[in-house]
């Protein structure tokens, strides 16, 4: 590659066709490593290493050009900048229009409500206000009031602590260690499937209840 035959600004594009080239060598290479015959493996190297003589070569003429690499640098800086710029341009965008589609969603269900109607015929298509399926909801309003057996608690203990545990289940010392064990504990939170399934029962909870099911809706 002699320094006359690219201009400085060929050389950028120029180098990123031979990073590419390369990579796409690579990766045929990588599988004919597995699957191909040798006589292929030996002419695709070839290749690489033509690609790779000829990346070196770009290379070297762009540090002597250092106009044309920082070019290249602030080229695809520029453009990632665009692209993240435009990234966040689209997910705001996003963000809003899903907003704007859940208040719409809701605005229609209060009016359905207020109708005390399940659905609203339109020529083409239709509102329907449909209750949510799944497990009906549990609401924890007094944690402080529910029954040990709905309480769910994390234990995180050192080594010494662990060590002195299993010597008092085996040999029914070091007392103090269960003291340790319980001070370490710390709530977790309620148990709501069981909560659940006794306020579903009939039982009372105290500290909790069961609330209404949700809707959504459904347009057809």
């Amino acid at each position: 590659m002699t320094e006359h035959s690219l201009t400085f600004r060929e050389f950028p594009a120029l180098l990123m066709d031979l990073i590419s080239s390369r990579d796409t060598l690579l990766e045929i290479r990588d599988f004919h490593l597995q699957n191909g015959p040798s006589a292929e493996i030996e002419r695709v190297q070839q290749d690489l290493d033509g690609c790779e003589i000829a990346l070196r070569e770009c290379i070297t003429e762009l540090v002597k050009k250092a106009d044309g690499y920082v070019s290249a640098i602030r080229f695809e800086e520029a453009g990632a900048k665009m692209a993240r710029e435009e990234a966040a341009r689209c997910q705001a965008l996003a963000q809003a229009r899903t907003s704007r589609v859940e208040w719409l969603k809701s605005t229609a269900i209060e009016v359905m409500r207020a109708l005390d109607v399940k659905r609203i015929p339109g020529e083409t298509s239709e509102l329907h206000r449909q209750t949510n399926g799944g497990a009906q909801p549990v609401e924890v309003r007094q944690p402080e009031l529910l029954p040990a057996k709905y309480q769910r608690w994390e234990i995180r203990m050192t080594g010494d602590m662990r060590a002195k545990l299993i010597r008092l289940l085996i040999d029914d010392v070091e007392c103090d260690a269960i003291t340790d064990v319980i001070q370490a504990a710390k709530s977790l939170d309620a148990d709501s499937e069981l909560i659940r399934k006794d306020l579903l029962a009939g039982e009372a909870v105290p500290g909790a209840i069961l609330q209404a099911r949700g809707e959504h809706l459904r347009i057809k």
